[in-house]
């Protein structure tokens, strides 16, 4: 039977949360069961320890997800007291942690949604030499969260063109087709 070609152990929700994903990262790499094993998360919790952790573990490729590199929007979207210096700090000492340990690996994609702003480039300045990758994704056809509307959290009183968005909306959902999610 074949590989995978990448586990993602990730949904809905902050990875660095399960107490035992640098396990989960390590029983995954030791059986050999997929290519590429990813995580993605949002840098909060990526600590010295987390990341020595997940390093050792055999992670191979990770995706942090940045809201704002400005503190008060940062901080409107994540409705948290978590700093775009914090998470900043966070994957700069994980890029030296792994540097210093003489590993490749993971790659460290570094990623916000466009905002249509100067802060892209703010973003791209800020990450552009700790990060293996920078990029700014466009927004997506996602489902909202409780009804909310992450565009309007996203872009608040902005007048977005969600048809420019979204070019091809999607009345069934085509993710189960091609992926499999176990919670």
């Amino acid at each position: 039977m074949g590989k995978l070609k990448s586990l993602k152990l990730y949904i809905r929700g902050e990875s660095l949360l399960h107490k035992n994903i640098a396990q989960m990262i390590e029983m995954a790499n030791n059986l050999e069961i997929s290519e590429r094993i990813e995580l993605t998360t949002n840098a909060s919790l990526l600590t010295e320890e987390m990341s020595k952790e997940i390093i050792k573990a055999g992670l191979d490729y990770l995706r942090v997800s940045v809201y704002s590199v400005y503190k008060d929007r940062q901080a409107y979207i994540t409705n948290s007291k978590i700093t775009p210096e914090d998470i900043y700090n966070n994957v700069k000492n994980f890029k030296n942690i792994r540097d210093k340990m003489k590993k490749i690996k993971p790659f460290l994609q570094v990623k916000t949604l466009n905002t249509f702003s100067k802060e892209n480039e703010d973003f791209k300045e800020l990450y552009k030499n700790i990060a293996d990758e920078v990029y700014i994704e466009e927004p997506m056809n996602w489902n909202d969260f409780e009804n909310s509307d992450s565009i309007e959290k996203l872009y608040p009183g902005k007048k977005i063109d969600r048809t420019n968005l979204f070019p091809n909306l999607k009345k069934i959902c085509p993710i189960p087709f091609y992926s499999l999610c176990i919670n």
